[in-house]
C-alpha cells in the first residue's frame, strides 16, 4: 500500500512538473508562436494588409476578421525583413461590454492557471490617455482614464502570456471609436522588448 502510494504522489508531481513553460505549446485559432504566416495567409494578402503600429519600423501588425471560431478579431505581430515571417505574438480579441469583459477574463484566467506552472501575476495599468490622443492624430487632449485589467504569466525564457479587460474612458470611444475588448495573447521576449522600447 505504501509502494502504490509513493507512486501515485511521484505520478502527480511529475504531472505538476510537466505543466506547459513554453507558450509554443499553445495556439489562438490554430496559430502558435513561431509558426510561419505563410502557412495560414497568402504573400499577396499579407503584403497588402501588413501595417506599422508604432513608431518604429522594426515590427509589422496584421488584424483578420474572417474565419474566426472563438474571437471577433485575430492581431498578429512578425518581425520586418523577415523572409519567413515568423510569428512572434498572437492575440485573440473579443469585443465586450466591460461587465461581460470581466466574467470572460475570470473563465479564461481559472482555465490557463491549471496549464502554467507559474504562477500569475496580477495588476492595473492606467492609459496615458494623451499618448492615446498623440498616436492617433488627434488635436486634442484625452481627460477620462483609460484602464486595463492584466493577468499574465511571465516563463523563464522571458516569453509571456497576457489575458486583459481594455476599459476605455468616454471620450476615448467617442473620439477614437474604441470598444472595451477582452484580449488574450501570446508573445516572445522578443516582441516585450519591442513594446517597451515604444514611446
Amino acid at each position: 500500500m505504501k509502494r502504490l502510494l509513493l507512486i501515485l504522489i511521484l505520478t502527480f508531481s511529475f504531472q505538476t512538473l510537466t505543466k506547459a513553460d513554453d507558450i509554443r505549446d499553445f495556439e489562438i485559432e490554430g496559430m502558435s508562436i513561431g509558426d510561419s504566416l505563410l502557412d495560414y495567409i497568402n504573400l499577396k494578402k499579407i503584403n497588402n494588409e501588413k501595417f506599422f503600429n508604432y513608431d518604429s519600423e522594426e515590427m509589422y501588425s496584421l488584424y483578420l476578421y474572417k474565419n474566426l471560431e472563438l474571437y471577433d478579431e485575430l492581431e498578429i505581430n512578425f518581425q520586418n525583413n523577415d523572409n519567413e515571417y515568423r510569428i512572434v505574438a498572437i492575440s485573440g480579441v473579443n469585443i465586450l461590454n466591460i461587465k461581460d469583459c470581466l466574467k470572460k477574463k475570470k473563465i479564461v484566467v481559472k482555465s490557463l492557471k491549471s496549464d502554467f506552472a507559474t504562477k500569475p501575476e496580477n495588476y492595473t495599468h492606467i492609459y496615458d490617455n494623451n499618448y492615446l490622443a498623440g498616436n492617433s492624430n488627434l488635436n486634442t487632449s484625452l481627460n477620462s482614464e483609460s484602464k486595463a485589467y492584466i493577468t499574465q504569466w511571465t516563463f523563464a525564457s522571458g516569453d509571456k502570456v497576457r489575458v486583459w479587460c481594455s476599459e476605455w474612458g468616454n471620450d476615448v470611444k467617442k473620439l477614437l471609436k474604441w470598444n472595451n475588448e477582452l484580449h488574450v495573447k501570446i508573445q516572445e521576449k522578443k516582441w516585450m522588448n519591442f513594446i517597451n522600447r515604444q514611446k
